[in-house]
């Protein structure tokens, strides 16, 4: 078995604090791999390229014999001249016959550039002749994708040769049939997919169709898509759909609007950044037709005023009206619409805008580098990582890079997410706050977390940018999010994760083996960082320990909660062949917050002495370690009945000073030595009392010390056992001196 390779992130720069320069370029190089990956194909198809306005396309009309019964009205050559209508100029358009042997050829001997009306016409007229060709009894699909094939290959790759974007939108209501052909669809489908950037869009059309076999076999190795039409009369609909996932800038609405009178159709707001619109009636063997279009300003795009900057197309089953930002027409607003009906039924028509914000997915994973739309895996019950995006591609004023495109990552937005199928969940709206489970502020990646999805299947997934809003029209992109059983982190920290002490390195585990079904071929960590208590996310150091074992180590350095956020991209082989996934894990760990601290201590080194009233003063130190007022209260425990003044004492913040406590002895206890005991404490229990209890030793003053001995000797004596002190003795014993006087 293959050993894993496994790629380490080192810390992350993107942080608010200070790190080397070096590091903040290796963190900038770290973000491009994760957010704008390059392919190794051609520098042709880096990422699709934004800046990619035009398109070389090749359309695949099935020709066979069950079209007859599928497609009895040749709705599928409508469809095919509705594509052409909305070429661009200098897009380069092809078209392939697909039928039996002798009937599936190229009708164009390369690529026919839209210069002008005439080309349109040109080609339409082309499809307009295969209906009185006779149909093929066999469908030599792979014969039909060479030609394809062949056809984008003529193509010079240069500047004024081929378009950044090249695709083929195959049509078929069956299987390859003939000799050998099957064969021939693996083998075009291979070229397809050594290429990368030329695509299939497949539609399968009605009930015979095999969806399954046209993902397999074509669509996805390509990198291009399957949609369905289950009949015929949806076949116009399925071309403006594959119209729309063809290129990275192009969105599509349906809107119903009430006929024969004046309706609202779009609202286009200055944030969408639109640079076309086109506004599609798709007839449906009806008579209607559009009326009046009004874009903002009130300028009717059917007048003949702008037959000449506002492109049009027409034919019984569709009429197309496209306004370009070049057209001297606003964009932005609100575009009100006509539709004459006989019926008065509501009618739909289809919107299709485009714009310069170009929606990005990085996390989770696309399964290949360059392409945003493929298919997307994910571990079952694990928490879903978003990062979206949108860039716009902007002119390179540098003349001595050989890109002539940057691309910017838009921020200021508020996008949304939620899941389409199999349930609609609700919208959740994506940050870009450096907070949670996004890396950095105000970089144009918005973050979020998706609930686990607990069950496997595939779930369409719905983003839309700049905001999510009820009304069309909408910049927004699905994908498809694969949910399977996948290997996944194990985080193992320390037992006393919640409890750690400051300034010292915990030591964490991560565990991510492969399995028997299984096999993980290379692992890197694209996030790893700790959200501080204070908002500042530090980088994480994740090493290798073993095969499927890594560990890091991180210092804590004041008092709080610390949220740990490890994303970890993982490519591996399994039954569903090689593909790369992101598994996200987090976890939390904790310094208690440690309570203030008020010190207390005598001020004093000696007997204290009472005064004639029976007053002793305490002086004491107190230093205050709090942030905020603190109330002591002072009590005496013994002996029983003593005062203090004052009996409670209000400190400053991180106050330090010295006080004097006055405490007044109960008659009894004023002796000629005693003892006291003092306690200090704080009862809103805001803070911890060092030294709150204070033993004191006093005795009285001298001009009582006498009086106090004959009062203890007038009561029964005993004084020399409580008065131990040497001058006390020396009262007490007999004198060889003439008697003194006693007063």
């Amino acid at each position: 078995m293959a050993q894993p390779i496994i790629t380490i992130v080192t810390k992350r720069p993107a942080f608010a604090i200070q790190k080397p320069a070096m590091w903040m370029l290796c963190g900038a190089l770290l973000i491009a791999t994760l957010i704008l990956p390059v392919s190794p194909a051609t520098a042709q198809q880096i990422g699709q390229a934004l800046d990619a306005s035009n398109s070389d396309v090749v359309l695949i009309i099935d020709n066979s014999g069950s079209m007859k019964q599928n497609d009895p009205q040749n709705l599928r050559f409508a469809a095919a001249k509705l594509l052409i209508d909305l070429s661009d100029p200098r897009d380069k358009i092809g078209i392939v016959v697909l039928s039996d042997r002798a009937h599936t050829r190229s009708l164009t001997k390369k690529l026919v550039r839209i210069g002008s009306r005439e080309e349109i016409d040109e080609l339409k007229s082309l499809i307009d002749a295969i209906r009185n060709e006779p149909r093929g009894q066999e469908t030599h699909m792979g014969t039909a994708l060479e030609l394809a094939y062949d056809l984008l290959d003529a193509t010079p790759g240069s500047n004024r040769g081929a378009n950044q974007r090249q695709f083929v939108v195959l049509l078929s209501d069956g299987l390859p049939t003939g000799v050998g052909q099957r064969d021939r669809v693996d083998r075009a489908v291979q070229r397809f997919r050594e290429r990368r950037y030329w695509k299939i869009f497949s539609i399968a059309l009605g009930r015979d169709a095999d969806p399954a076999y046209l993902d397999e076999k074509v669509a996805s190795p390509s990198g291009g898509q399957v949609v369905v039409a289950h009949h015929a009369g949806e076949l116009l609909d399925r071309y403006l759909e594959v119209y729309a996932r063809a290129g990275d800038d192009r969105y599509i609405d349906y809107v119903t609007v009430q006929p024969n009178t004046l309706a609202p159709l779009i609202d286009v707001r200055p944030d969408h950044q639109p640079i076309q619109i086109s506004v599609v009636l798709v007839r449906n063997n009806s008579d209607t037709s559009i009326s009046s279009l009004l874009a903002p300003e009130e300028a009717d795009l059917v007048k003949p005023y702008y037959q000449n900057s506002v492109r049009r197309g027409a034919e019984p089953e569709y009429e197309l009206y496209t306004a370009m930002s070049t057209s001297e027409v606003s964009l932005v607003g609100r575009w009100m619409i006509t539709v004459d009906r006989s019926d008065a039924l509501p009618t739909t028509v289809a919107v299709l805008s485009r714009s310069r914000l170009r929606i990005r997915m990085p996390s989770p994973a696309p399964l290949r580098d360059n392409e945003d739309t493929s298919l997307r895996y994910h571990p079952v019950g694990r928490p879903l990582l978003l990062v979206v995006g949108a860039q716009v591609a902007e002119r390179n004023r540098d003349q001595n890079v050989t890109n002539p495109y940057v691309y910017r990552w838009v921020a200021g937005m508020t996008p949304a997410a939620q899941t389409l199928e199999p349930f609609q969940s609700p919208p959740i709206v994506l940050v870009d706050d450096g907070r949670a489970a996004d890396q950095r502020a105000n970089d144009g990646r918005y973050s979020g977390l998706l609930p686990p999805f607990s069950a496997e299947g595939d779930y369409t997934l719905r983003l839309e940018l700049p905001v999510a809003h009820p009304n069309p029209v909408h910049v927004r992109k699905d994908y498809i999010v694969r949910v399977v059983a996948l290997p996944t982190m194990t985080l193992t920290l320390p037992p006393a994760a919640m409890t750690l002490p400051i300034n010292t390195p915990l030591t964490a585990w991560i565990e991510l083996p492969g399995r028997a079904d299984f096999e993980i071929l290379k692992v890197i960590f694209p996030t790893a960082f700790v959200q501080r208590p204070d908002g500042v996310l530090d980088g994480l150091v994740i090493e290798p320990v073993d095969r499927g074992r890594f560990r890091f180590q991180y210092t804590p350095v004041f008092e709080g909660q610390y949220r740990i956020n490890i994303a970890a991209e993982v490519q591996g082989r399994g039954v569903m062949g090689d593909i790369r996934y992101i598994d996200y894990t987090e976890a939390v760990i904790g310094v208690p917050k440690a309570a203030p601290i008020v010190q207390i201590s005598a001020a004093f080194t000696d007997t204290l002495v009472y005064d004639r009233r029976g007053v002793l003063n305490v002086p004491l130190k107190i230093a205050s370690h709090s942030p905020r007022e603190e109330r002591l209260v002072i009590t005496v425990v013994a002996p029983a009945g003593a005062v203090t003044v004052p009996a409670e004492m209000l400190l400053q913040p991180n106050e330090s000073i010295q006080r004097t406590i006055s405490i007044r002895l109960p008659e009894k206890d004023r002796l000629a030595s005693g003892a006291l005991m003092l306690r200090l404490t704080a009862p809103e229990q805001h803070v911890i009392v060092q030294g709150d209890t204070i033993n004191i030793s006093y005795r009285a003053p001298a001009g009582l010390m006498l009086p106090l001995l004959l009062l203890l000797v007038a009561a029964g004596g005993g004084g020399v056992i409580l008065y131990r002190r040497r001058r006390a003795r020396r009262l007490l014993a007999p004198s060889a001196a003439a008697p003194r006087r006693l007063v």
